[in-house]
């Protein structure tokens, strides 16, 4: 997944009282603790954003790559 993806929420990790609906990554951020590498997406939901790890999300769509050959 990368920055202008279209993602929607796993269902085991929704949050009854939000609704998500489809999101577009924003932004990717990695790093590393004393617990190991980690990464989050930043993901913008339709009236908030909220960070999720890879596995709590669903690839809708892609972004396309910018190219200007």
């Amino acid at each position: 997944m990368k920055v202008g993806d279209i993602v929607s929420i796993k269902d085991e990790w929704r949050i009854f009282e939000f609704y998500y609906g489809l999101g577009v990554i924003t932004l990717i951020e990695e790093g590393s603790d004393a617990t190991g590498a980690w990464k989050t997406y930043r993901v913008q939901w339709s009236k908030d954003f909220l960070f999720h790890t890879e596995n709590q999300l669903e690839l809708i769509s892609e972004a396309r790559a910018n190219s200007r050959d």
